[in-house]
């Protein structure tokens, strides 16, 4: 299999465990824990978001132990928990993280990623969601970026990772 075919490969089992995440449907269960935290005062119940009624943040989980630590979030921020059904060789975990979505992937992964070696595919955005693909070595994942919390100063964060890309 060449270099682009393996690419290829990679990127769509990558959006197949991503396709199957819960957190990233439009199912009202985002989050891993059914513990939330208190709503602050930007937390309105009855908002909505791009993608129904927006959610309160969800608990703080134990970051997983796959996370690269060179992938850095903003201060503040924090894993929710891992999620179930990647493939083999694959590990999917959602972070809650302390920004707007356009600061996240200015800043954060087109900013701060880049800086470390990581490098970013095409990216796609639309209202409210961006995704992508990142890469360095033989570690790669994607993630998908949702503004979906309450407080806007938050992003849901989905982030599928494998350390034996082609």
């Amino acid at each position: 299999m060449g270099p682009v075919r393996a690419t290829a490969a990679l990127a769509l089992a990558l959006g197949l465990a991503a396709a199957g995440c819960p957190a990233c449907s439009g199912d009202r269960g985002r989050s891993l824990s059914s513990a939330k935290k208190a709503p602050t005062a930007t937390t309105t119940a009855g908002n909505l978001s791009a993608f129904g009624p927006c959610q309160p943040l969800p608990a703080e989980g134990t970051t997983p132990a796959w996370f690269p630590a060179d992938l850095p979030l903003p201060d503040g921020s924090y894993a929710v928990g891992e999620l179930a059904g990647a493939p083999p060789g694959f590990h999917k975990g959602v972070w809650a993280v302390k920004a707007r979505l356009s600061d996240f992937v200015k800043r954060v992964a087109l900013g701060d990623w880049r800086a470390r070696g990581w490098r970013l595919g095409r990216g796609d955005s639309e209202s409210g969601e961006a995704d992508d693909d990142f890469r360095r070595g033989a570690e790669a994942g994607t993630f998908r970026a949702r503004s979906v919390y309450c407080d806007a100063g938050w992003t849901e964060l989905v982030v599928s990772f494998t350390t034996g890309a082609p």
